[in-house]
């Protein structure tokens, strides 16, 4: 009986087909793990409106458009709204077109934001309409924000502000829990889309001048007692407690006129420091009194204008330079 010896052309063969059938059998196993589909999401707001500053809310009206060419897909009536505060949902309009799926919904709600009012009354507001399928994880459905077409209605206008910029954006956001999912671990992903917009406030240099004018003149009032002759010594102090008087009551008018808030404002600082210096011009009159009974009148007079000079000048620096970065920043 005779063997025969695989020769290399056999070998090759052989380790060929090999080869073929084991990247065959990889292949299917990629494939078969479904990629997500897509879903294309646009907005058009038609109504903006009810900014609540203290509440930390404002409200909004929009139509939703999804854009799919998988029809086993089915979009549930209410989808998750992350910052709602409460929520209505009109009802889906479903059209099937050739070779994709259009739905419209018409959406109404109440969302939370942070109001940053610390600039006052050159701040500028900054929110969010953030959402995403609560039925749908990003190993299903992938949203793609329609940048194109999603915009804001030329009729949504504000009196006190101007709308500075508008961006719609998706994203995977993960969320550190599985919702009780068994097939996950430790996280879960969802596909996101962010409505981002921007407002200013209009009039902010007259609302400015509108609140601290008085307050201006309240320390422009104390601090011209340096001006004041010597003789009139005893006038000084009734003219700077009246200007300190005036500058506690602006600054109760400006509470009742600037938004409730915790933090620090631009008004609150210019007050502040508006109190700091009609005190300083209290204590350089008393130090100019004692200047002309330890020494004489003209020590007096030279404290007096070099108080006048420094002070003037350091407060405009100081508020013009607070003013100037609340409004650039």
């Amino acid at each position: 009986m005779k063997f025969i010896l695989p020769n290399k052309k056999s070998n090759f063969i052989a380790n060929f087909a090999f080869i073929f059938l084991f990247s065959l059998i990889f292949s299917q196993n990629i494939f078969a793990q479904k990629a997500p589909d897509t879903c294309k999401v646009g907005v058009y707001i038609t109504s903006l409106y009810d900014f609540k500053i203290k509440e930390g809310s404002f409200t909004t009206i929009f139509w939703l458009w999804r854009v799919y060419k998988n029809d086993s897909l089915e979009f549930q009536q209410d989808f998750d709204i992350v910052n709602t505060k409460l929520a209505s949902f009109g009802k889906i309009i479903k059209e099937k077109r050739k070779n994709y799926t259009w739905t419209t919904q018409k959406v109404k709600t109440e969302c939370k934001t942070s109001w940053n009012i610390s600039h006052f009354p050159f701040d500028k507001q900054s929110f969010s309409i953030k959402f995403d399928d609560a039925f749908y994880d990003a190993s299903k459905v992938i949203m793609n924000a329609d940048k194109k077409n999603s915009k804001i209605d030329d009729s949504v206008k504000f009196p006190d502000w101007d709308i500075k910029s508008f961006e719609i954006k998706s994203y995977i956001k993960t969320y550190k829990t599985t919702y009780g999912d068994p097939e996950l671990q430790g996280t879960s992903d969802y596909s996101q889309v962010s409505i981002d917009i921007e407002i200013e406030r209009k009039g902010s240099w007259l609302t400015y001048f509108k609140l601290l004018t008085g307050l201006f003149f309240a320390f422009l009032i104390s601090l011209s007692v340096s001006l004041v002759p010597e003789k009139f010594f005893a006038s000084r102090m009734p003219v700077c407690v009246g200007g300190l008087f005036s500058a506690v009551g602006s600054k109760y008018v400006a509470e009742n006129t600037v938004p409730s808030t915790t933090s620090f404002t631009l008004i609150d600082g210019i007050h502040n420091f508006t109190f700091l210096y009609i005190l300083l011009c209290i204590v350089s009159g008393i130090v100019a009194m004692q200047l002309s009974v330890k020494y004489d009148v003209a020590t007096a007079r030279k404290w007096d204008v070099k108080a006048f000079y420094v002070l003037l000048g350091t407060y405009i620096l100081v508020v013009g330079g607070m003013t100037i970065w609340a409004d650039f920043s």
